[in-house]
Order: C-alpha cells, then sequence, then structure tokens
C-alpha cells in the first residue's frame, strides 16, 4: 500500500506544476496561472465564454470549519463561488461541482492504513455539498434534467473506489506513474478510478447531495467528457494547495490535447 503525508505531496504537486513536462505532456513546462475575481489587485477577469467551465471542487461541511478535515476560513469562499457558479451560467458556460465521496474504509483512511481523517463518508453530512452551494447549483442542475441539450451544470464524484485516493477531479493517466508518487492507493490498476465521475442521480435536480443511482456505476462518465472543446477551465474551491492545484494540474498533464495556457486557479475563492 502507498501513502503520502500532505507536506510530501504538495512538493510533489509543485514540482509536477513547475516542472519541465516528459513524454506524456504537451507542453515543455506548466505554469498554472492564478487570478482573483475579486479584482482588487488585478486586472478586469477575462469575460467567461460558452465554451468555459467552472470546476468547484469539494465545497463539502467535511473540508469547511468544524468538519473532519476542515480548512481554516473555508467559508470564506462560499458566496463568491455561489456568485461565480451563477456568472459562469448566465454566460452559457460550464460549472462542475465535485464531491469527495469515500466508503467508510477508505486505503487514505488512518483507520485503514493511510494517512487522513475518515472524512466525506457516503450518506453523511460531511459529505455533503454546503447549503448555500446546493441551492445555487439546483435550478442549474433542474434545468439540464428537464432539457438534456441544456446540460451545463453536473455534480461528480471522487474517492469512491476504497483502493484509490482521488483529490482532483481530473484522471491520472495509467501510463505515467507520477500518480504513484501523489496518491494512496492498493494495486496499480486502481488507477483507472482516479479522478472525478459523472454518475446519475435520479434526484439530483431537486438535491445537489442525491446519491447516484445504484447501477449508475455502469454508465460513467469521467469529469473530463463534460469539458466543452477548447474552452478554459477555472478550478476554485477546497482546498487550494491540494485539491484545487492536483484538478488545475491534472487537467493540463493528463487531458488529451488540453492547452496549458487556459487553465486558471482562482486564488481568491480558495
Amino acid at each position: 500500500m502507498s501513502t503520502v503525508l500532505l507536506d510530501e505531496y504538495h512538493a510533489l504537486l509543485v514540482a509536477a506544476e513547475e516542472s519541465s513536462g516528459d513524454s506524456n505532456s504537451n507542453s515543455n513546462a506548466l505554469d498554472i496561472a492564478t487570478l482573483s475575481w475579486s479584482n482588487s489587485d488585478n486586472a478586469q477577469p477575462p469575460p467567461i465564454t460558452s465554451s468555459d467551465t467552472l470546476v468547484v471542487v469539494d465545497m463539502q461541511h467535511d473540508f469547511l470549519p468544524g468538519g473532519a478535515f476542515g480548512v481554516d476560513e473555508g467559508d470564506a469562499t462560499i458566496e463568491g463561488i455561489c456568485e461565480l457558479i451563477q456568472k459562469f451560467h448566465n454566460a452559457g458556460a460550464t460549472v462542475i461541482a465535485t464531491r469527495d465521496y469515500h466508503p467508510k474504509d477508505h486505503c487514505s483512511f488512518d483507520t485503514h492504513g493511510g494517512p487522513f481523517p475518515p472524512h466525506c463518508i457516503m450518506g453523511t453530512r460531511g459529505s455533503f455539498l454546503h447549503p448555500r452551494i446546493a441551492e445555487t447549483l439546483e435550478p442549474l442542475l433542474l434545468l439540464g434534467e428537464e432539457d438534456s441539450n441544456n446540460k451545463r451544470a453536473h455534480v461528480v464524484y471522487k474517492g469512491f473506489y476504497k483502493g484509490v485516493e482521488s483529490f482532483g477531479g481530473f484522471q491520472y493517466k495509467a501510463s505515467n506513474d507520477e500518480w504513484k508518487k501523489r496518491l494512496s492507493y492498493l494495486s496499480d490498476d486502481a488507477v483507472e478510478w482516479t479522478g472525478a465521475w459523472a454518475l446519475k442521480a435520479a434526484n439530483i435536480g431537486k438535491d445537489a447531495n442525491a446519491s447516484p443511482d445504484v447501477m449508475s456505476i455502469l454508465d460513467e462518465k469521467p469529469c473530463s467528457d463534460l469539458l466543452p472543446e477548447g474552452g478554459r477551465v477555472f478550478c476554485c474551491g477546497l482546498a487550494y494547495d491540494y485539491c484545487v492545484m492536483d484538478t488545475a494540474v491534472n487537467v493540463v498533464r493528463m487531458v488529451v490535447d488540453f492547452d496549458a495556457n487556459k487553465c486558471f486557479m482562482v486564488q481568491d475563492l480558495t
């Protein structure tokens, strides 16, 4: 079993972001941009287009203050993220919200040989999106349920296979052993369950925290399949230096033909 401590993991992530690419990378270096949507210290954020995607990472109770794996002051991002969700939707863009969604015997838990406290266990309050995030998403999710041609909001699930951790929303490639340095896992073939997955949930239009349907795993879709072709990806949520950064690094390194210059981390909303 492989495990990695948070400080070691962060060092590996930073190295992945800053290092030269390899034969599996589409660019010679990763230089993922950060921006501030509050416009306090930066130029006006770029206009949102219908080909863009906002990825809202893990805005769940267990990652907020008081949660099992809470981020200090993480709740300060909630209102800004809700506003950004609405801005992206109004522009015709795609919105993806990730949920950590673990079984109680997940390999990353310190109760089962991993480095982290149990968190975001399926069906528990800790796994639920914060109510403000959920209520902002639900009208958009309902719109997509009523009109499949207008399905631009998604809730995706990660870490539900007990044999591998998955910090970010995008899958690792089996041909790239970098994931073995960055994740807890039980076997080499676990790589296929990294990243976040779109799973059908019958009540998702009325409840953003709805559980996936029992048989939905047979018709799963990786998060990367939800991205409009040629668009930019903006990542926000919790926590900046792990799950948000992992999401940004992997969309650049692992998604085929993705342009590194089109990925941004929204620093003031993470």
